[in-house]
């Protein structure tokens, strides 16, 4: 099953189909995008879809980013050495 873009963009989704609302397994009918989630979902414990900042540090406010979140990708070592490599690409013609 794939994710629906609003779990990957809200800060409360912590990864594997979890989320702080759901934190066993996120439900079929919001991973799935059939059910958007700015509203109240039985089980949810009143955390809903908020979408995460880009300019906001993580732990901010003592809230939790998505691990797949622009932030946390830019703090991988691998992601400052994959830029540099993509950087010294040259295409021929351009």
């Amino acid at each position: 099953m794939s994710t629906s873009g609003q779990c990957i963009g809200c800060k409360h989704y912590t990864m594997m189909s979890t989320c702080e609302a759901f934190p066993d397994k996120i439900p079929y009918q919001i991973i799935s995008g059939h059910f958007i989630h700015t509203e109240p979902y039985p089980g949810d414990h009143g955390i809903m879809y908020d979408p995460i900042d880009p300019d906001e540090k993580p732990g901010a406010a003592g809230e939790h980013k998505s691990v797949l979140g622009p932030s946390a990708l830019d703090k991988l070592a691998i992601s400052r050495f994959l830029k540099s490599q993509i950087a010294q690409i040259r295409i021929p013609g351009s």
